[in-house]
């Protein structure tokens, strides 16, 4: 009798330290992500800044007015104010153009790589994308 017991006992302890053993593989946890860090140097605050770009063949100045309209000019003398929309998303701009908000004209999307260069690809009316790279120019010109 005291054998059958000490075996119950043997086989309690035993059933016992097997339910509370440690997995084998720990669980996934995912490792925390990084916050979005900006490119040293890089300024992606573009309100107010004019940029010298293209819309098809014909050199443009695009200015990203502060209220994230967008505005234009083809020569000197005429400015062509609101006539589209801008956002910066990381270090992405995304614009789009319109002569009237129902004809738009055309969009683009971009990373900014430095202070004076935004490299990307713009769709004139949705057609094919074209590379494109727009330098930092004066407001005024």
């Amino acid at each position: 009798m005291i054998r059958i017991i000490s075996i119950s006992a043997l086989l309690l302890a035993l059933a016992t330290s097997v339910g509370r053993g440690v997995p084998a593989v720990p669980l996934y946890t995912p490792a925390p992500q990084a916050p979005a860090v900006a490119k040293p140097g890089v300024n992606l605050d573009l309100r107010g800044t004019a940029w010298l770009g293209k819309y098809s063949t014909i050199a443009r100045t695009y200015i990203f007015e502060p209220d994230g309209t967008l505005s234009y000019k083809s020569t000197p003398k005429f400015l062509y104010k609101n006539r589209g929309m801008w956002r910066v998303e990381g270090d992405t701009l995304i614009f789009e153009l319109w002569s009237t908000p129902a004809n738009k004209l055309m969009d683009f999307r971009g990373t900014v790589r430095d202070a004076n260069s935004i490299v990307g690809e713009s769709t004139l009316r949705g057609g094919p994308k074209t590379a494109q790279t727009l330098q930092r120019t004066a407001v005024g010109n």
